[in-house]
């Protein structure tokens, strides 16, 4: 529809749906022909005239007008030549005439009577909060100073919900309209979030999963907000799948009902089994977990070994602590690290020997978040243990370790408090795609506390992750990520040797054998390039780099750097992520294969 000269404004875009409707069609209630249209139809036509243009060139209009001199005038082809002079978009109303030549009466002049639309002076938008009017304006297609055309509004209501929708809002463009002095106002109604529902909750309490919903109601829709809660929802580990749908609200004008729609994994898990080491020694295990503990998220697990090996582990959590979901984590165990060879080996040590890491005590953690999305945490810590080295021969007997190596057996016991501060703003704790995590922590060996040594460990750990694709859909992950980190350690003081940096394997230099260097000291570095096939199966490749050295027990006095690259392909199974890696080292490749995230 169009509106007449004498309006106040001219209404172009009038429907609730914010679309244009039949931009530039003649207005139903124009007269299609003025004249005497019966008595001149078949006439000869001596002249075909525009009428009524201030800006637009006759010229251009003509171009759309299939009448011509010396034809027959045709009611039918003059109206459907008013039809293609409205379609351009530029006319407040579009009119014909016929009249009889005023030097043969017998023939006709045609006239094309055009009234066009006032010419754009400036842009107004009403409505809007979240998106500025100068980024609006920025986005329209229609210009100051030109002739409104109703096409190019129709584009400029396609621009304008295009941004919301980058911005991950939406709009509805109720209207559009052009005051006498030329204005062009847009009459935006931003979608508002009224509703939020959870759909697939069999075991986890809803209260929990709501404790993980940030979004407000009642503000602008964003589904950024409503993504980064995804997020937070499949952190727990609770859910074998997430993803969320918007539907109006068919009781508020502009309302969206999000509904989050989650299907539950198995959060428990039993184990047993039996094995035999080197030494055709047999050891059993048994291990039961529950991470979300009769619905309440809580962490409970349990494992013992028996046999060649006498290991156990008790452990208990709670991520969901306070308003903020601050946590703690409580363990005591007695554990066996095997530790190769080559670690302690000399000239007269049997090949056969093999090397063990024995600790047995216990640890707390607590996590205290800063604000309520958790970006910024403050970590206590405080472990309490009994370690110590031991070298054994192919029948399982300690064999003493003498000369350089003697330091390394000697049994201790490490009482350490430890101290950090973690930012994390990355959009998902178990597969990031994009954002960071940094941490900085210290850890005090006391002997005031029980420890036989005074020790200072100082931590740096970087993370950053880029998205090289952008997502179908705001419930899709990037396809392709880059993913890089640094970590760096170093020790105030001499530390003992179960309590030195160990380089080398799946989780920092690949491509080398694990702990192929130690020492009081490290730095290293880990590139990835990522690539999803689906949500179970990315590709990888890597490049690490990384050393551990310096201290009076390490084989790396020089700061000997190791290189490695290679590919690898890591897979989502219900024990969590499963890592196979290949590396290549200076001196030749090796397969890694590891269980959770790399970074």
């Amino acid at each position: 529809p169009t509106g007449t000269p004498q309006n106040n404004s001219t209404v172009v875009s009038p429907q609730p749906g914010g679309g244009v409707p039949n931009a530039g069609a003649p207005a139903p209630d124009d007269q299609p022909i003025i004249g005497d249209v019966q008595a001149a139809e078949g006439r000869e036509i001596t002249e075909v005239r525009i009428v009524g243009n201030r800006v637009i060139p006759s010229e251009t209009l003509l171009t759309q007008v299939r009448t011509q001199r010396a034809s027959a005038f045709s009611s039918r082809q003059v109206d459907l030549d008013r039809g293609r002079i409205s379609q351009l978009g530029f006319f407040n109303s579009v009119q014909a005439q016929v009249s009889p030549d005023v030097n043969d009466p017998q023939k006709v002049v045609v006239t094309y009577i055009v009234v066009e639309n006032r010419v754009i002076t400036s842009f107004s938008f009403i409505g809007n909060t979240v998106v500025k009017s100068e980024d609006l304006q920025k986005a329209l297609v229609s210009q100051s100073g030109t002739v409104l055309n109703r096409q190019t509004v129709a584009s400029d209501v396609t621009a304008i919900q295009k941004l919301y929708t980058d911005k991950n809002f939406a709009v509805l463009v109720k209207n559009a309209s052009q005051e006498d002095n030329g204005i062009l106002a847009f009459t935006l109604l931003e979608a508002k979030l009224t509703q939020i529902k959870l759909s697939g909750l069999t075991k986890t309490d809803p209260k929990l999963a709501r404790k993980l919903i940030t979004t407000p109601l009642n503000e602008p829709f964003d589904a950024s907000k409503l993504r980064r809660d995804l997020s937070r929802l499949m952190d727990t580990n609770f859910f074998e799948d997430a993803t969320f749908k918007i539907d109006d609200d068919p009781d508020v004008e502009g309302g969206v009902i999000a509904t989050f729609l989650l299907k539950e994994k198995r959060t428990g898990q039993f184990g047993v089994g039996l094995g035999f080491d080197s030494r055709s020694k047999i050891s059993g295990f048994v291990s039961i977990g529950e991470t979300n503990f009769r619905g309440s998220g809580s962490r409970i697990a349990a494992s013992v070994e028996a046999g060649s090996r006498r290991n156990y582990e008790l452990s208990y959590g709670n991520p969901f602590v306070g308003k903020r979901n601050g946590s703690y984590d409580i363990s005591l165990y007695s554990r066996t690290i095997y530790r190769l060879p080559r670690v302690f080996q000399t000239g007269t040590t049997p090949i056969n020997n093999s090397f063990e890491e024995r600790r047995q005590g216990g640890r707390v953690s607590f996590v205290k978040p800063l604000d309520n999305e958790r970006t910024r945490n403050f970590i206590f810590g405080y472990r309490n243990e009994r370690a110590r080295l031991r070298q054994l021969d192919s029948d399982g007997n300690e064999i003493p370790v003498t000369g350089p190596f003697a330091d390394f057996t000697k049994p201790g016991t490490v009482s350490a408090p430890s101290f950090g501060f973690l930012r994390d703003a990355r959009d998902s704790r178990l597969d990031p795609t994009r954002g960071g995590r940094e941490l900085v922590s210290i850890e005090q060996g006391l002997k005031a506390l029980g420890g036989s040594s005074n020790f200072t460990k100082l931590d740096i750990d970087l993370r950053h992750y880029f998205p090289l694709s952008k997502p179908k859909s705001a419930t899709e992950l990037p396809k392709i990520v880059l993913a890089g980190r640094v970590v760096l350690g170093r020790a105030l003081n001499q530390l003992p040797a179960f309590e030195q940096y160990f380089i080398g394997g799946p989780d920092t230099v690949r491509g080398y054998q694990t702990d192929q260097q130690y020492g009081d000291n490290q730095f290293y570095g880990n590139l990835e390039l990522r690539y999803r096939f689906n949500r179970q199966i990315q590709g990888v490749l890597f490049s690490d780099a990384g050393s551990a050295f310096g201290g009076r027990l390490t084989n790396n006095s020089g700061a000997d750097v190791l290189y490695g690259v290679g590919v690898g392909v890591r897979l989502q199974t219900p024990i969590g992520p499963v890592r196979l890696d290949y590396g290549f080292g200076r001196n030749g490749g090796q397969t890694h294969f590891a269980i959770g995230p790399t970074f």
